[in-house]
């Protein structure tokens, strides 16, 4: 069972969310592996919705932000699967959204559509 303590300790390390709270990641690191879960489970920069992970977020990955695990503001949808992201402002300065623009902007041939809705 991943805690709350484990995934903060992967995430003070740059890891995201998402993967500090995947099985994967811990699998990987009990077989010595510390660069990669080895999965294809894919977030943005490869244009997929983490369709192999495993972890309590799977169902909820539209709730919290796949990058900080924070309350997400708003639901991105890649490839047909909605994942969360905040505006919460990291230790870098940056907000949790700016980098995942930041991630859209290196990914070659996509075309990204923004839309904004107001939720009252």
């Amino acid at each position: 069972m991943i805690t709350r303590e484990m995934a903060e300790k992967e995430m003070m390390t740059g890891l995201s969310a998402v993967c500090s709270y995947c099985e994967h990641w811990y699998d990987a690191k009990d077989r010595g592996d510390i660069t990669s879960c080895g999965k294809r489970c894919g977030g943005p920069a490869s244009m997929m919705g983490f369709p192999e992970y495993k972890g309590h977020m799977k169902d909820k990955l539209n709730t919290f932000c796949f990058i900080c695990g924070k309350e997400a503001d708003a639901a991105v949808e890649i490839k047909g699967r909605m994942i969360g992201v905040c505006n919460n402002v990291n230790t870098d300065g940056k907000t949790c959204m700016e980098k995942l623009r930041q991630i859209l902007d290196r990914v070659k041939n996509v075309v990204v559509r923004e839309r904004v809705v107001t939720i009252l």
